[in-house]
């Protein structure tokens, strides 16, 4: 679907757009591809007590992530309206 969204706005831009969205595909699964390798390789580096505790660090991440989001759901909101003035306030106009 992802994919599918990216082709259609690179509609706007021609052939070029889509050569883009394609070369960027595979540079990405290439780049992924890559860091699996890589990741596989150094998990052989590391003593076997310690590859089951491997998945605590991206639910860390993940946790960690999500409690910011949760502290902070309301102070995004209130920056906009302190931001937007009213008509009452507007400059050069007269309340109604």
């Amino acid at each position: 679907m992802v994919l599918a969204l990216f082709f259609g706005h690179a509609h706007e831009h021609g052939r070029a757009g889509a050569i883009r969205v394609v070369v960027g595909q595979y540079l990405g699964f290439a780049a992924i591809l890559a860091a699996s390798i890589v990741g596989a390789l150094g998990a052989g580096l590391l003593p076997e007590s310690v590859i089951p505790y491997l998945g605590l660090l991206p639910l860390y991440l993940g946790l960690r992530a999500g409690w910011s989001a949760w502290r902070e759901r309301g102070h995004h909101d209130q920056a906009e309206d302190k931001a937007k003035p009213t008509a009452a306030r507007a400059p050069g106009r007269s309340p109604r």
